[in-house]
């Protein structure tokens, strides 16, 4: 009796299932196995200048999930699975990211004098928050600013066949949901005495 059998090699990919979470520390100096942070704490002082960072803030996120396509994309693993893959599946999904992928943006209510730099970040990166609106940085108006920096897990949002630049909706309509992650930054606006 003949027999044949051959090597079948099964590539496991890592699909988008983990939140971005934030740290206290600087990046060269982070341990990412600790309990991850949703309170920060820094000072500016008032009337600072627009895109000024933030002193005494060390913000960084961290997305554990790693590089692949989005879910039904072929690229990343045909070359592992298929040796010579007929032409039909060497299309790449125009639509293809990084699980690691996601963008920043701010809420709460003194959001609009600050902006957060960068806007989006893949895998690990430093967050800062800037002064967007001096005027609105007033030690008189107020001596705690807070605003809630947002992270929002969707790398393919912006591609993805029929869901309309609706990340909200991509998530939705997705098996591998990764929730968003927040923390809070709360400013404390100094005295600016130069001008007394």
């Amino acid at each position: 009796m003949a027999q044949v059998s051959t090597l079948v090699t099964v590539v496991v990919t890592d699909i988008n299932d983990n939140k971005p979470e934030f740290y206290n520390c600087s990046l060269a100096s982070c341990n990412f196995s600790t309990s991850a942070q949703n309170n920060f704490r820094g000072n500016i002082i008032e009337h600072s200048s627009s895109r000024l960072p933030v002193s005494d803030l060390s913000i960084v996120t961290y997305d554990p999930d790693k590089v692949g396509a989005c879910p039904g994309g072929w690229a990343g693993v045909q070359t592992a699975v298929l040796a010579a893959p007929p032409p039909s599946l060497l299309h790449v999904s125009p639509w293809q990211g990084t699980n690691s992928s996601y963008e920043l943006y701010l809420q709460g209510p003194d959001a609009s004098a600050f902006t957060v730099s960068p806007t989006k970040i893949v895998g690990t990166g430093e967050v800062q928050l800037l002064v967007q609106d001096p005027l609105s940085v007033d030690y008189e108006k107020s001596h705690v600013m807070v605003v809630q920096v947002r992270c929002g897990d969707s790398p393919c949002s912006l591609h993805m066949p029929g869901h309309r630049g609706d990340p909200a909706r991509l998530l939705r309509g997705s098996k591998a949901k990764a929730e968003h992650g927040s923390a809070l930054a709360a400013c404390f606006v100094q005295r600016n005495w130069a001008g007394v």
